[in-house]
C-alpha cells in the first residue's frame, strides 16, 4: 500500500476513536505518522505474518504462561522475527542519566518479557487476539527465536529508540531453559502459599519497598498503617482480563484446580 493510502487509513482510524481528546488524537497522529515515514523502507522487505498474536505455553500440568506478541514478521531472508513495539516517556534534559535510550534498552533487554516472547516462538500455541482463530507461526528449521524492540519516544519531534543499532536480540536454549525456570519457580511458591493458607501479607515490609526503580512500592501507604489484610492467598487465580485467552486454548477461566498458575511477564514482574 502507498505511503500516502497508509497514512490517510491509519488518520481516519485515530479519528475514528471514541472518547478520545484532540489533544491525544493529534499527539497519535504525529506519533504514527513519523513511525510510518521512518521504518517505511524497512517494511518494504518484510512480510506482516499477524498482529495481536496471543499466546499460551504450558510449562506443567498446573503452570502455564501466556501474552500477547505486537507483531510476526517474516523478512527477505526467510526468518521469522518478533517485534515488540512500545511507546517511552521522553527524557528530561535535567536527568538524562537516569532516563534515556541505554537505561530503556538495559531494562527491557535483561527483563523477562523478552525472552518470554521466545519460549513462545519455540513452544507456544497461537491465536489472533482479535478473533481468537487458531494461528500457526511458521518456524525454519532450527532457527533461534528473535526479537526486535523498538520504542517511539513521546517527544517534540518524535525520536526513536534504539537509534544506534536494529535492537534484534536472539535468544538460546539455555535463555529459554532459564526463563522457564523463573517461572516453574514462581508458580511453585504460589502455590505452596495458597495450599498453606495462612492469609496475606505474604512477605513482611522491608527494605524491597523503598526505592525500587525511583519510586516506593504502590502499597506502601496501606502496609506501613498496618492495615493487612486478612483473607487467604488469592493471588494470580484466573480471573483477570489477561486471561480470558485461556479459553481459546481450552481452560476454562471459572472452577478452575487450585494448583493452577497462570503468569505473563507483567505478573511475573509483579510477583517478583
Amino acid at each position: 500500500m502507498p505511503h500516502n493510502s497508509i497514512l490517510n487509513a491509519v488518520c481516519k482510524a485515530i479519528v475514528s476513536v471514541p472518547d478520545v481528546s484532540p489533544e491525544a488524537r493529534e499527539a497519535g497522529a504525529e506519533i504514527v505518522e513519523a513511525w510510518i515515514e521512518h521504518f517505511e523502507g524497512e517494511a518494504q522487505h518484510e512480510r506482516t505474518l499477524a498482529v495481536e498474536v496471543a499466546f499460551s505455553v504450558t510449562l506443567a500440568p498446573w503452570t502455564k504462561v501466556i501474552g500477547i506478541i505486537d507483531r510476526v514478521n517474516l523478512n527477505a531472508e526467510g526468518i521469522v522475527g518478533i517485534d515488540e513495539w512500545k511507546t517511552v516517556r521522553a527524557p528530561n534534559p535535567r536527568y538524562l542519566k537516569n532516563w534515556n535510550e541505554d537505561k530503556w534498552l538495559m531494562e527491557i533487554t535483561n527483563s523477562i518479557q523478552l525472552p518470554t516472547y521466545a519460549l513462545a516462538f519455540a513452544e507456544g500455541k497461537f491465536v489472533s487476539a482479535a478473533t481468537g482463530t487458531p494461528l500457526r507461526i511458521p518456524r525454519r528449521g532450527k532457527q533461534l527465536p528473535q526479537v526486535r524492540v523498538r520504542a517511539v519516544v513521546k517527544s517534540s519531534p518524535v525520536e526513536f529508540w534504539p537509534e544506534s543499532s536494529v535492537g534484534v536480540y536472539e535468544f538460546t536454549d539455555g535463555d529459554i531453559a532459564a526463563t522457564k525456570a523463573a517461572y516453574l519457580n514462581a508458580a511453585e511458591s504460589i502455590r505452596a502459599l495458597r495450599h498453606a493458607g495462612l492469609g496475606l501479607p505474604w512477605q513482611h515490609t522491608g527494605a524491597q519497598c523503598f526505592n525500587q526503580y525511583a519510586r516506593d512500592c504502590e502499597l506502601l501507604s496501606v502496609c506501613s498503617t498496618h492495615q493487612y489484610a486478612k483473607t487467604p492467598y488469592k493471588a494470580y487465580l484466573i480471573s483477570s482480563p489477561e486471561t480470558k485467552w485461556l479459553e481459546k486454548f481450552g481452560v476454562k477461566s471459572t472452577n478452575v484446580d487450585p494448583r493452577m498458575v497462570v503468569l505473563s511477564a507483567s505478573s511475573y514482574d509483579l510477583w517478583a
